[in-house]
């Protein structure tokens, strides 16, 4: 048990002195008081709502002026919001789980439309290719914007001299808004399926009002670099994954990869 006093002049979190509320040092408080029952509510309760009020600090410029925000964090305007992994986590976790509860819906729609333009290709059953997709969702979407960051590096270091960690951040705050579009067109998508096909022209408008805003340039060079950013990420994606399952079909065989 701790017992403090007002006249505590060392943090007891990190040994640095106090000569305010508040450790200059690591942020702790300098009066820290027994745990009770109240204290443990008031901290669920102070972390609920202090979680909310960082998550529409960073939510609402990330939608409505995504290039500006984006440019003063990584400037160094970071404390009040929350930090771009961890956004792009939280949207990724109910991305999935939006998904997982209409993929069969959506994977009948993809196999649909491929098979108008191929009626020739023989398809397996709907229910094991989304087994495969739901199996491989989480590694495609954390593979996604290191990949995505390298093209944004690419296409915008000579115009703004970003680096790849930079482009990280632009990549995985970019990536947690298109999930959160995907969230709402797959809700609405429940009116007709086909709205679920527009996510893509939905994430290239927002990713090329970022790529403006971020870098200045016109309407016309931000969605053509907006265009080639998703381009250049996918097909390398689709290179990478191509890769992968080459390399695990060669060691493991077919039922590895398409285990139906």
């Amino acid at each position: 048990m701790v017992k403090n006093s007002s006249s505590v002049s060392e943090c007891l979190n990190c040994g640095g002195k106090i000569s305010s509320k508040y450790c200059p040092y690591c942020g702790q408080e300098k009066d820290t008081k027994r745990f009770e029952f109240k204290t443990i509510f008031h901290q669920i309760i102070y972390g609920i709502f202090n979680w909310e009020n960082f998550f529409f600090r960073t939510f609402n410029p990330l939608l409505t002026r995504p290039g500006y925000f984006i440019k003063d964090y990584i400037k160094g305007k970071r404390k009040p919001y929350i930090k771009p992994f961890s956004l792009f986590l939280f949207f990724l976790t109910i991305n999935v789980l939006v998904f997982h509860w209409n993929s069969e819906r959506f994977i009948a729609l993809i196999m649909s439309s491929i098979s108008n333009i191929a009626s020739d290709v023989e398809f397996t059953s709907i229910e094991n290719i989304r087994h495969l997709v739901e199996a491989n969702l989480n590694n495609q979407y954390f593979l996604l914007p290191f990949i995505f960051a390298f093209s944004l590096k690419l296409l915008l270091r000579k115009r703004t001299g970003i680096n790849y960690a930079e482009s990280l951040v632009f990549s995985l705050y970019s990536i947690a808004m298109f999930l959160f579009l995907d969230i709402l067109i797959m809700f609405l998508s429940i009116i007709n399926t086909k709205i679920w096909l527009l996510s893509f022209m939905v994430s290239y408008i927002y990713l090329s009002f970022a790529v403006m805003q971020f870098s200045g340039c016109s309407k016309v060079k931000g969605f053509t670099i907006g265009g080639m950013v998703l381009f250049l990420s996918y097909i390398i994606f689709m290179v990478i994954v191509f890769i992968l399952m080459t390399g695990n079909k060669l060691l493991f065989g077919v039922a590895k990869i398409f285990p139906f």
